[in-house]
């Protein structure tokens, strides 16, 4: 794929999320936008694009952060074959959720609802996942630009395994223990961590280390 087609497939899909919006002022339907994303997404991951700088964990990689995805692998899981997670839904690769994404499935891999992928396939739905996680934090959250990095990793890794959800899930659901990350309050924040159902759905290792570098605010 040349540059000038990639040029022209981001064009194209940055119009078709335009006419989504078509006099109405808001996305027509969160399943139609998720889909332009995703075909965002692909053509970057294909053109081996980075992502904006302004976007940049320092330390980590967009595509390859081997770091974060080592540490995403043993809090998630690693499986080629599909699962049911704790909670019943179909999950694969490192935490992917097959029911809540089949159709930027499809798009990624080529088979919706696969029953096995090789380890490249894998790491394409890695990158996605922690590609999207990241966007979504520092767009919903721009102050977490300012947060010391590892802490901004915590919030990554919660987004990727909970998603950014809005304010009765996901973590945008935190809003007190968020508004004392806002202010600097990390003691504060990893207790507030600790308490929640999150702490109590991810077990006691994931939540006591997270909790633990939120709490050193480094």
């Amino acid at each position: 794929m040349n540059q000038t087609t990639n040029l022209l497939m981001i064009i194209i899909t940055l119009l078709s999320l335009l006419m989504l919006d078509n006099g109405a002022g808001v996305l027509q339907t969160s399943a139609a936008s998720k889909e332009v994303k995703a075909t965002l997404y692909l053509t970057q991951v294909n053109a081996s694009l980075s992502y904006p700088q302004s976007n940049y964990i320092s330390g980590l990689g967009y595509i390859s952060g081997g770091d974060m995805k080592s540490l995403l692998g043993s809090y998630e899981g690693y499986r080629n074959c599909r699962y049911s997670d704790t909670k019943g839904i179909p999950t694969i690769g490192i935490g992917w959720n097959l029911e809540a994404n089949r159709g930027i499935t499809g798009r990624l891999i080529g088979v919706s609802m696969p029953n096995c992928i090789n380890d490249g396939e894998v790491n394409t739905l890695y990158e996605y996942s922690v590609n999207r996680a990241t966007d979504e934090l520092y767009d919903y959250l721009p102050w977490a630009r300012n947060l010391p990095v590892g802490v901004r990793e915590v919030l990554v890794r919660m987004s990727f395994n909970m998603g950014i959800g809005n304010d009765s899930r996901g973590l945008l659901s935190f809003k007190n223990t968020l508004a004392m990350l806002k202010r600097g309050d990390y003691q504060g924040a990893a207790e507030g961590f600790r308490n929640s159902q999150w702490c109590r759905d991810v077990k006691s290792r994931r939540c006591n280390e997270e909790a633990d570098r939120i709490a050193r605010g480094v």
